[in-house]
């Protein structure tokens, strides 16, 4: 007997094809009328008529509110409706711009400007000039070290005078480094018959003296230098003598002053610990295949008066040229390591004429130094374009200090 082909209904309801497992009636019911309602609210809705008219309306008057200000109705530049007026499915975008915590930053570093500012209104005024509170100019810190001569005088510096704060301004020494760093030493390298560790030694034993007899706070204040007489080779005997006699005896020929810096603490007190230091150290061969250190330095230092009957700060510059040799003792009859001084010229700035008592005496209240007259050429303290001007006797008028 043939079998009947399955009806349509019941084909539809097999599950596994070959499988004479059916779903019941109710569950492929329910199955239907829940894929039809899904299917209607997922489908999209066609606006009302009235819905396109509102929506049409408020267009209008967007654009009639644009033109009033200013709005030319350029293609692609349709206003868009406020975020209230906007379809269900329309998110208004974001406003651009810093995040919270940029703002947060960006307020305290105001807060800070503002601070610095009132704790330090000279220094962040130089900062808006384009220097440091230590520079002047387009620099913003020391010059970098000397390699040669220069060609001429220092430009003048920033305007305004020394005080407590700034001691050097108004100054070239502003910009100039500071102290023993200051004294940079070239690259040794074997020269005659000295090796590069004979001539290492000789810069640095150069560097030591320069030290001792210029920025010693011991010696400043009217000490002895005695390490710088200790460099010097006890079979120099004249400059030893002449070195100590200065100091015991001083005198208008052998002046303490040649030898090393000093002031008189009863006169004079030093404003800060600063001492601005500009120069070069070169060397070379000299005779007997020794070498010849070269140091030519600026010192520049502040006072005010040690009483404290003024608030003014004036300032002496030093310079010294110092020539220093060293020669190796298996040629010469030298001590080893000693230095033999050779040259020792220098200039006083803004320090008193005709005063011999191994201190700086500068000037106060824009007065000119104590002591004589100054009779010879007006010079510049600051200029290092020049060798010192030879002569003894002959006391200079200062530019400026």
């Amino acid at each position: 007997m043939t079998a009947e082909p399955p009806r349509p209904d019941e084909s539809s309801r097999q599950t596994d094809g070959d499988s004479n497992t059916t779903i019941p009636d109710e569950v492929f019911d329910k199955l239907l009328a829940d894929s039809e309602s899904a299917i209607r609210a997922s489908a999209p809705k066609e606006p009302s008529a009235r819905a396109r008219m509102v929506t049409e309306r408020l267009r209008r008057e967007d654009e009639t509110a644009a033109r009033a200000k200013g709005w030319k109705g350029r293609k692609n530049k349709r206003p868009q409706p406020d975020p209230w007026r906007a379809a269900p499915n329309v998110i208004p975008s974001r406003r651009r711009g810093f995040p919270n915590w940029a703002r947060n930053a960006l307020a305290a570093l105001v807060a800070a400007g503002v601070a610095a500012v009132a704790l330090n209104p000279s220094g962040a005024l130089s900062l808006v000039r384009g220097g440091s509170s230590g520079g002047s100019g387009s620099h913003s810190g020391p010059l970098p070290a000397e390699t040669r001569a220069h060609g001429s005088a220092p430009p003048t510096g920033p305007t305004g005078l020394a005080s407590f704060d700034h001691p050097f301004a108004g100054s070239p020494a502003e910009q100039w480094a500071e102290g023993a760093d200051a004294i940079t030493l070239p690259t040794a390298r074997p020269v005659g018959a000295m090796s590069r560790d004979q001539v290492a030694a000789a810069l640095r034993s150069t560097k030591d003296y320069l030290i001792a007899t210029n920025l010693d706070p011991q010696v400043l204040r009217g000490g002895f230098p005695q390490r710088a007489l200790d460099a010097i080779d006890p079979l120099e005997s004249d400059t030893r003598d002449r070195f100590e006699e200065a100091f015991r005896s001083p005198s208008d020929d052998n002046n303490p002053l040649s030898f090393a810096t000093r002031y008189n603490p009863g006169e004079l007190k030093p404003v800060g610990t600063v001492v601005k230091v500009r120069g070069q150290m070169t060397f070379a061969e000299d005779q007997y295949g020794s070498v010849l250190v070269s140091a030519d330095y600026t010192f520049v230092y502040a006072f005010t008066k040690a009483d404290g009957s003024t608030d003014q700060v004036v300032r002496v510059i030093m310079r010294r040229e110092v020539g220093m040799r060293v020669a190796d003792p298996s040629r010469v009859r030298v001590t080893a390591g000693r230095l033999w001084l050779v040259k020792d010229d220098s200039n006083f700035g803004n320090s008193g004429c005709d005063i011999h008592d191994g201190y700086v005496h500068p000037g106060f209240e824009f007065a000119q130094p104590s002591g004589g007259t100054p009779t010879g050429s007006v010079v510049d303290p600051y200029d290092r374009s020049h060798p010192l001007p030879k002569g003894t006797g002959v006391c200079r008028k200062d530019s400026r200090t």
